[in-house]
């Protein structure tokens, strides 16, 4: 977390250095705690989208979800296919976008040739 991120060696040289405690906090230290929050968010959005089906089942809430399991069904396979193809779109999309963000907090990741 972002405590034991303060306490690492880098951030007390940094500070050693005379640099400011703003600038440390931003460069240094939320680049690192960005990393594993990156990993965890990545796939819980796409979680949230497709376990909201069962909410919208439940509570009798319009939404995409209850749409799915009401295609399901009534056997409207086309319907089916589509929720699927977008499901499975946005599911790379946050993927995509999780590398992405990764690269971008870790500047140790790069794609090299």
């Amino acid at each position: 977390g972002i405590l034991e991120v303060f306490t690492q060696d880098y951030m007390r040289t940094a500070r050693a250095k005379g640099v400011p405690f703003a600038r440390v906090l931003f460069k240094h230290g939320l680049r690192n705690v960005l990393i594993p929050l990156i990993t965890v968010m990545a796939p819980i959005i796409p979680n949230a989208l497709t376990g909201s089906a069962i909410l919208e089942k439940i509570f009798r809430i319009n939404g995409i979800g209850r749409y799915f399991i009401d295609s399901i069904g009534q056997r409207d396979y086309p319907m089916v296919m589509a929720l699927v193809l977008i499901v499975t779109v946005l599911w790379g999309i946050s993927y995509l976008a999780g590398d992405v963000l990764y690269t971008v907090a870790d500047p140790r990741v790069r794609l090299r040739r």
